[in-house]
């Protein structure tokens, strides 16, 4: 958390509100290690567009890319602006002593202040003096995008633009969990504890099998159920209401008792009656 849907939410949140815009200043209040590598070097940039990749967001200036992931609980908003992102666990509000740092940008009508909080501090931005995304390691290694967005970084290479049933049959054949093979970032990119829970759900598939037990029709079933959940959650826009079965305690189809595990340290909701 955040996953795809959030991440998009929060770039066409910023480029509907703060692009196009020399960067002024930066200021820092709280920079844990390295966790913000190279933040001070954007004042003087153009900030032109911000777009997301898999699970990160990519500012891209006249010189390079600020590249932002937001881990746990981190989120982007614009100061005195009302919006919070709200996470699944409730809606939160926004406090300045979550903020990490700020970026001063001059857009065309009103200078604006966007600010990245991380209350827990595991999310990370970094620089990169370079114009191309697959320049960048964390981001060349990623898989196919689980569903393409408008923000969608469109200088990726099409292939990784969307992924598809043979993507999934190819990628995942391996000996693992498939919650666990879903969530692999170089396997498709975007999918995180939420969605893969609820697309397993809907595709009727028990989290814990292994990958190579799945047949064609079950692959297919997967495709179409991880497509389905991403773009309901983009409808909802961070309303969490619509859930089929990640948190709750009863299941939406046979009325049974949801069921909690742990799979590689992950909380995993399924229904033991509808995903075999």
């Amino acid at each position: 958390m955040p996953e795809l849907p959030e991440v998009e939410t929060m770039v066409a949140y910023l480029r509907e509100r703060a692009i196009d815009g020399k960067i002024l200043r930066i200021r820092m209040y709280r920079n844990p290690g390295c966790r913000y590598e190279g933040v001070h070097q954007l004042p003087g940039q153009t900030l032109h567009t911000v777009c997301r990749r898999g699970k990160y967001m990519v500012f891209h200036c006249s010189d390079g890319l600020l590249v932002c992931h937001n881990a746990m609980s981190g989120y982007w908003d614009i100061k005195g602006d009302e919006w919070c992102f709200d996470y699944v666990e409730g809606a939160r509000v926004a406090k300045d002593s979550d903020v990490r740092f700020e970026i001063d940008v001059q857009c065309p009508e009103i200078e604006k202040t966007l600010r990245f909080h991380d209350a827990r501090l595991f999310g990370n931005a970094r620089w990169y003096p370079v114009r191309g995304i697959e320049q960048i390691p964390a981001l060349a290694k990623l898989g196919p995008e689980a569903i393409e967005t408008v923000n969608t970084d469109l200088s990726i290479d099409k292939a990784k633009r969307h992924w598809n049933i043979l993507d999934a049959a190819m990628l995942f054949r391996r000996k693992v969990e498939i919650k666990h093979a879903m969530m692999e970032q170089e396997a498709v990119a975007g999918f995180g504890n939420i969605y893969a829970a609820e697309a397993l759900f809907l595709a009727g598939i028990d989290p814990f099998r292994k990958t190579e037990t799945l047949n064609t029709d079950e692959w297919q079933r997967l495709f179409e159920a991880g497509q389905r959940v991403l773009l309901d959650a983009l409808a909802r826009k961070l309303n969490y209401d619509g859930l089929f079965v990640y948190r709750r305690k009863d299941c939406t189809v046979c009325e049974g008792f949801i069921q909690k595990k742990d799979l590689r340290a992950r909380s995993t909701y399924f229904c033991p009656n509808c995903q075999k």
